[in-house]
């Protein structure tokens, strides 16, 4: 499943989006955020790198993660539980996300 930031309210798609899971989290720049950084527009814009992907060793609550997407919305990911399925490729994330036009 994927997800569009620019869908309003975000919805889950079968394909075409801007983040997904595949193992790991996938977008077209994501970087998580150190434990005291703010989640805010600035910080999400000026400290994303060109990272495509985004793997969690362990599978923690409360992570940042920083979005820019190939049309330069820029969000916020905050995965407040990740439980990882009896196979590699599953899994469920919960999350809060915040978009920002970017």
């Amino acid at each position: 499943m994927t997800l569009r930031l620019d869908d309003d309210p975000a919805t889950k798609r079968t394909a075409d989006g801007d983040l997904y899971f595949e193992k790991n989290l996938i977008a077209h720049r994501i970087t998580p955020l150190p434990a005291r950084a703010r989640g805010t527009f600035e910080t999400c814009r000026t400290r994303t790198t060109n990272a495509r992907s985004l793997k969690y060793k362990k599978p923690t609550s409360s992570h940042l993660a920083c979005v820019i997407t190939e049309h330069g919305l820029v969000g916020l990911l905050k995965i407040t539980k990740w439980e990882l399925g009896e196979w590699p490729d599953q899994g469920l994330i919960h999350f809060d996300l915040t978009v920002w036009q970017g």
